[in-house]
């Protein structure tokens, strides 16, 4: 043949024997000898030389060419082998004929040789658009996706943080859609080169591209972009962790700029970040989830046939790569590292903190407390000038890993609370400086006033020289009044405080004002010393004529005045403002006369009658002022409607006025307390106070007719509290001083007959709307009172009998006494039929249900006669309670209510007791059913003709028996029994449930002893024939558990009967049991998949197995150091020891 495949590598040679050129060339040889003959087939051959060399080196290109363009093929044939697999089978067949048929004298070796070429080229020309596809549209793409970043984090530019979530958010979003593209162009790439493969005409092949090859290629690729996408999102995330994460640094100051742009800023009563350390934090998350949530708009390839949940994402490929996960982790704690340094340098701006936190008015309070000087103030404005030259020469930046924290707010907000500080202290030292200015500018601006006067008479001259005198005592205080104010001025200037030019002027003109004001003074000085002598003259005779009138009107005042003995009160103080009026007039003129003669160096004249007018008018003005002042109001007050007196505070009001008044009284002096208008005025205030008590009791809102009618007995008076004519002055004129001790009990008794008013009413209201709660009882509707509900309801009635017995013992029960013995007979009736009705529930419920089973109803039919009576009671009982629920309504006063339940009572006792001797005939008939409860047993008992009813009751007559099974056609056939771990036991023969139930559970008990006992026959034997572990996982638990004590039994005791005869049988079994005590482990050591094929309590069976046999172990291993050797020896005799007979 022209071609063969060598065996070992498969490849395809040109099948010409190199000995045939050495074959040829020796032929030509011989032929050019002479005498030599040359056998024809070599003549032949070497004639057909050229041809033989044409067609091997035609061959050999073609070959290398096929395996030029099947190695092109395999990183497509590396994806996925049988995708091109019918191509290349093709391009096989047709050079099949070169290895098979054609030989090197064949006539059709040119024709092989050009279908194999046109073959070869189609074939090139499929593996070149694959080629292009995978390169040009699909790991380009794919290439892209990886370089592709989520993030925008420019490295030589800062940031605000709103302008860095709304940079990423814009960022994301457009990535996110270059993504989606990205996987669009690659999915449809694989879906059109999946296609190329699929339409390429096959010519002889009969198998086509298989669907799993085309979905090898697409699970291929779309793994190729899942882990694009991963990296993409990884490098992102690294990126944004690298950018903005906090790096270990020596210092503050660091040389890469930062990311952050952020404010420092005061935010009282801190130093804060704006925006602060968590938001910042909250926007890295933020970003780091918008990078992962890109990969949410990216599906599945619906393509991949890996994909099997529809509408998937690679969301969730990303979110469950570990380096993703690692690195969203540590982005979560971002900016941690840098927390310690920033509190850091926050903590330098807190020794400022007493600008913002101390309270500006308390501490200049303080200050000014100390009574400061001028150096004083000036030392604190220092202060504060000093501290805003250091808060302006803080750094404006400081960088602290990726964030640049920016101090200008906080140095401006700090220099402008110091500059308050020092505007405070110098606001208010400009307001001391302006103060004194004015005081001093307006006193000279009066004084000069004054002193322009003209002086006419006496009083002018009087005035002149007090106005002199005070110029002469400023002149030599002039330093100490001018001296602070120039100062102030002085100081407020050095620390750049602006005031009006107004005052700066004036206080320029401050001395020269003084020299005016000064010349203006002795001209006046001169003026009066050349008039004195006319105002002495008249001054003389005025003071005369003064001393004349003055004993006239102490005349007048002793014989008409107010202290004329027996004079009434009203007419004394009428008296009393006469006088006062004329003594007011003759004192005005006594004060300037006076000051006349001191003005004129003349001795002063003393006026005893007007000193001793004065003393006298001075304690009756005390006297008859708080007289009239307590007349008017004791006469507002009497005038009070009863309906004002009632308003609230008005009696407080009018007992704390009265006190005052007692108070005054005592504070009169004592010569004042044996006058007439003295004595009235006491006994009219002490009156008025004793009364309010009384009135204050009367105005209690608990008094009611009854009790007004007895004080109209006890005073003879008629009170009539809704007449608008009914008073204050009508209670107080009725004398109820008189009796106070039966004022006091009247009103003590109305405050106490009111609480129990109060009282009868809340019971009134409770059990009116008291009602019966009634539940459903199966499919029979509301026919049972309601359990909680009921029981709260007798507590209240017991706690309401209690609270009336209370008020029948009280002495104020009189008013109330019959309505009261009314409700107690009532609630004591309610209680009584109540606790009946509750009783009469309980049993009526407990043989409800026996009564209505047809079982135990036809075993008990007198019986169940008598319940049908008793439940047609009861419904109409429940009816008529549903149609009038309320307690009281619908209990008390219904005779036959009271009549029908105790005679239902002593019915369903006697059921009960019929009952009774019936569970005791059952239990005699199945002994399991005494340790069943009447209840279960009368459930059961009541299911007997309905086996399947019965099944949850099971495990109260066989302990382990969860439940029975029942044969699929025959529902009444037990077949099988199950425990609560799910271990079923096939019964060896069919259980029939028919007859009385005692009988068939009876057939049944006997049935499962018998399966059981077979059963462990069976265990017995194959405990020594069968492996452990088919032994353990063919029988139920406990009867493996009894087959490895069976082996060990067996096992232990034919050793010590061999034991004397063979030496090393002991250890021999220890092994045996070791042995087997390891493979009981090596099977608890296999995977819960493996081991619940078996069942699900198969780790739990072998579990025990293992305890038992370990017990077992330790026991033979003690039995062998006690070298025991006989089966009779007591050691052995005293184990628990396990025979199957």
């Amino acid at each position: 043949t022209l071609v063969i495949r060598h065996p070992s590598n498969g490849k395809l040679y040109v099948n010409f024997d190199r000995g045939i050129t050495q074959l040829l060339r020796e032929t030509k040889a011989l032929m050019r000898i002479t005498g030599v003959e040359v056998p024809e087939e070599a003549k032949m051959a070497v004639m057909q030389e050229g041809k033989f060399k044409l067609y091997l080196n035609l061959l050999h290109n073609a070959i290398r060419e096929y395996e030029q363009v099947v190695e092109s093929a395999q990183p497509i044939i590396a994806i996925a082998k049988g995708l091109l697999e019918p191509h290349l089978n093709e391009l096989f067949r047709v050079i099949q004929p070169a290895m098979v048929s054609l030989t090197w004298t064949s006539m059709n070796i040119d024709a092989f040789l050009d279908s194999f070429h046109a073959e070869l080229l189609r074939f090139s020309g499929l593996v070149g658009k694959i080629s292009d596809i995978m390169t040009n549209r699909i790991e380009r793409n794919l290439a892209a996706v990886e370089q592709l970043r989520l993030v925008d984090l420019p490295e030589n530019e800062s940031m605000t943080l709103d302008r860095f979530v709304a940079t990423q958010e814009k960022h994301v979003k457009e990535q996110s859609a270059h993504l989606l593209s990205k996987n669009l162009e690659v999915e449809e790439a694989v879906r059109d080169l999946g296609l190329l493969v699929c339409n390429y005409e096959l010519h002889t092949s009969d198998k086509a591209v298989s669907s799993e090859a085309v979905g090898m290629v697409s699970s291929h690729y779309a793994k190729q972009m899942y882990r694009a996408v991963l990296v993409c999102t990884q490098q992102s995330l690294l990126g944004l962790k690298r950018r903005v994460g906090s790096r270990p640094i020596a210092g503050i100051v660091q040389v890469e700029r930062p990311f952050f742009d952020v404010q420092v800023e005061l935010d009282v009563p801190n130093v804060a970040m704006s925006p602060s350390l968590d938001e910042i934090q909250q926007a890295i998350n933020r970003c780091s989830r918008a990078v992962l949530a890109c990969s949410k708009n990216l599906p599945m390839w619906k393509s991949d046939p890996t994909v099997t949940t529809v509408g998937s994402s690679l969301y969730e490929v990303v979110t469950r790569d570990r380096e993703v996960v690692r690195v969203v982790l540590l982005l979560a704690g971002a900016v941690e590292g840098a927390k310690r340094q920033v509190q850091e340098y926050l903590s330098t701006f807190l020794k400022y903190e007493y600008l913002w936190k101390d309270n500006m008015a308390e501490a200049y309070n303080t200050f000014m407390s100390k009574e400061p000087t001028l150096e004083d103030f000036e030392s604190e404005l220092k202060t504060y000038v000093s501290v805003k030259i250091e808060i302006e020469r803080i750094p404006e930046r400081n960088q602290i890993s990726a964030l640049k924290l920016e101090t200008k707010p906080l140095k401006l907000r700090l220099a402008e609370i110091a500059e308050q500080w020092k505007s405070q202290y110098a606001r208010n030292l400009y307001s001391q400086f302006s103060h004194q200015l004015s005081e001093v500018t307006g006193w000279m601006h009066d004084m000069k006033r004054f002193l322009a006067r003209d002086i006419n008479d006496l009083d002018d001259v009087r005035m002149a020289m007090r106005y002199l005198g005070e110029i002469r005592e400023r002149e030599a205080m002039l330093d100490w009044v001018f001296a602070p104010v120039e100062e102030k001025y002085t100081l407020l200037t050095r620390y750049e405080v602006r005031m009006p030019k107004e005052e700066s002027d004036t206080l320029g003109d401050l001395r020269f004002s003084w020299r005016k004001l000064k010349k203006i003074a002795d001209a006046l000085t001169d003026k009066l010393r050349m008039s004195q002598a006319g105002f002495r003259t008249g001054l003389m005779k005025n003071v005369k004529l003064f001393n004349v009138d003055v004993v006239q009107f102490r005349n007048d005042f002793e014989a008409n005045g107010p202290m004329v003995p027996g004079l009434p009160p009203y007419e004394a103080n009428e008296r009393l403002r006469r006088f006062q009026r004329l003594y007011e007039e003759r004192e005005r003129k006594y004060q300037a006369y006076r000051a006349g003669e001191e003005l004129f160096g003349l001795p002063v004249t003393d006026y005893k009658e007007l000193s001793d007018t004065k003393a006298e008018l001075t304690l009756l003005e005390k006297l008859y002022g708080l007289y009239t002042n307590v007349l008017t109001t004791v006469t507002e007050y009497n005038d009070y409607h009863w309906s004002d007196v009632l308003a609230e505070g008005n009696i407080e009001l009018m007992t704390k006025k009265m006190e005052e008044f007692q108070a005054a009284c005592k504070r009169m002096p004592k010569e004042l307390r044996s006058w007439d208008a003295y004595l009235e005025l006491t006994k009219q205030v002490d009156d008025f106070l004793e009364s309010l008590p009384l009135i204050q009791q009367l105005a209690h809102p608990a008094l009611r007719q009854r009790h007004w009618d007895k004080l109209c007995e006890l005073t003879g008076k008629t009170f009539d509290t809704s007449s608008d004519l009914f008073k204050l002055s009508t209670l107080l004129d009725a004398g109820l001083l008189e009796c106070v001790e039966e004022v006091e009990e009247t009103a003590n008794s109305a405050v106490k007959e009111l609480a129990i008013e109060k009282k009868l009413k809340e019971f009134e209201l409770e059990w009116a709307t008291k009602t019966l709660t009634f539940s459903s009882f199966k499919s029979r509707g509301n026919i049972m009172l309601h359990g909680g509900a009921t029981v709260e309801l007798m507590e209240q009635l017991e706690e309401t009998q209690m609270n009336l017995g209370s008020m029948m013992a009280s002495r104020y029960i009189t008013p109330f006494k019959e309505e009261v013995q009314e409700w107690v007979v009532k609630l004591s009736t309610v209680s009584e039929q109540l606790e009946i009705w509750v009783q009469v529930q309980s049993m009526w419920q407990y043989l409800e249900a026996v009564f209505t089973s047809g079982d135990i109803a036809k075993q008990l039919p007198q019986e169940s006669k008598r319940f049908q009576g008793i439940d047609k009671n009861w419904l109409k009982i429940m009816t008529k309670g549903n149609e009038q629920p309320i307690v009281t309504a619908y209990i008390y006063g219904n005779d036959s209510l009271k009549q029908v339940l105790p005679m239902m009572l002593e019915q369903l006792e006697l059921c009960q007791k019929a009952l009774s001797g019936y569970l005791d005939q059952k239990r005699a008939a199945f002994p399991r059913f005494f340790f069943v409860a009447d209840a279960t047993l009368l459930e059961v008992l009541s299911q007997g003709s309905n086996p399947q009813a019965i099944q949850p009751h099971l495990q109260s007559v066989f302990d382990s028996v969860v439940q029975v099974q029942f044969d699929k056609k025959e529902k009444t056939h037990i077949t099988s029994l199950e425990s609560s771990e799910g271990q079923v036991v096939k019964l060896r023969q069919v259980v029939k449930c028919e007859g009385n139930i005692e009988e068939w559970l009876d057939r049944l008990l006997k049935e499962m002893q018998a399966t059981i006992n077979n059963i462990n026959g069976r265990a017995a034997i194959d405990c020594e024939v069968m492996g452990l572990e088919e032994f353990t996982h063919k029988y139920q638990a406990q009867v493996a558990l009894l087959g490895i004590q069976f082996k060990w039994t067996m096992d232990s005791e034919d050793a010590l009967f061999r034991a004397k005869a063979e030496k090393g049988i002991m250890q021999a079994v220890n092994k045996k049991h070791n042995a087997r005590l390891n493979e009981l482990v090596g099977i608890n050591l296999r995977s819960d998949s493996d081991l619940r094929k078996y069942g699900t309590w198969t780790r739990q069976k072998i579990e025990t197995m293992i305890l038992v046999d370990v017990h077992q172990r330790d026991v033979w291993e003690d039995i062998v150091k006690r070298r025991v050797k006989d089966p009779e020896d007591f050691e052995w005799q005293k184990q628990a020891r396990f025979y199957y007979r």
